[in-house]
Formats: C-alpha cells, sequence, structure tokens
C-alpha cells in the first residue's frame, strides 16, 4: 500500500535524529507518522510506525540527554505520550521496544515497571539482578506472576 521500506536495514531514527527540526516541524512530521500509521492495515508496519512515532517522542527527536535533566517535566510528559506507540510496537512483535519502554520507567522512577519490562526484554543476569535489588521480595514475585501476560503493560 505505501512507497514505505518497513525493513530494519538500518535506523529510521538515527537518520531523523540526524535532522535538526523545530518544533513545529517536530509536530507536522509526527502528524503525517499518525496519519500512515491511522490508514494502514498491516502489522508489520503498524509495528514498525508505532516504534518510529514512540522512539522518536521517546526522545523529542534526538534533543541531547542532558536536556532531559534540565527540564524532567517535559522529559517525562514525552514519555508518557511515548508509552503507548511503545506497547503496541511491542505487542505487535517489536522486541527493541521493552528496553526503551524499561528505559523510560526508569526516568520515570518507576523500578518495579523497569524490573517487568528487563524480564520482557530478556535483560541480562547482571542487568535483572541490579533492578531487583531496588525491589522487595514481594515485588519481585509480583512482577515475575505478571511478566508472561502482554495485557499487562504495567503493575503499580
Amino acid at each position: 500500500m505505501w512507497d514505505f521500506d518497513f525493513t530494519p536495514k538500518y535506523s529510521y531514527i538515527e537518520q531523523v535524529h540526524s535532522v535538526m527540526l523545530s518544533n513545529e516541524d517536530k509536530f507536522f512530521f509526527l502528524a503525517k507518522l499518525n496519519a500512515l500509521l491511522n490508514l494502514t492495515k498491516k502489522d508489520d508496519e503498524k509495528r514498525e510506525l508505532n516504534y518510529i512515532i514512540g522512539s522518536l517522542t521517546f526522545h523529542n527527536f534526538g534533543t541531547p540527554a542532558y536536556s532531559f535533566e534540565l527540564d524532567r517535566t517535559i522529559g517525562i510528559q514525552n514519555i508518557q505520550t511515548a508509552l503507548p506507540y511503545l506497547f503496541s510496537s511491542w505487542k505487535l512483535g517489536k522486541e527493541e521496544a521493552a528496553r526503551k519502554i524499561a528505559d523510560g520507567f526508569h526516568e520515570m522512577g518507576d523500578e518495579k515497571n523497569v524490573y517487568l519490562w528487563k524480564l520482557r526484554d530478556n535483560a541480562s543476569a547482571v542487568e535483572l539482578n541490579k533492578s531487583a535489588s531496588i525491589l522487595s521480595t514481594y515485588d519481585i514475585e509480583q512482577v515475575k506472576k505478571v511478566a508472561s501476560d502482554k495485557n499487562i503493560l504495567s503493575i503499580k
């Protein structure tokens, strides 16, 4: 349907990050991507578009990391906007989305959900142990019980 290659031969996100856009251009670009997302019927296209939109929103189009520290509120808002796209991408099979989701929960200080998404990302034992060391035994068991349920996207 679209003349757009969705195969992961290269990183769309890296290409877009390399272009400096005004805020107005960013919103226009995201609106176009959302329009494509709403029109597509193919799951592989939905998976990739959700991941691209979520990643670009999460990182505010590649704004350097230090800006997150300068304005934490905007950084959290970007992550909260990005998460539903990343959840959708993950549910459609984009495994890399799990790591980005874990990173988002980490930035928001929600370590229980970091652990959930690191389990889903098949993180290394070192990463899992580091994440688990912050949690109580009860929290760890609670997370492990729900980790395989794709309908549970976050836990309280």
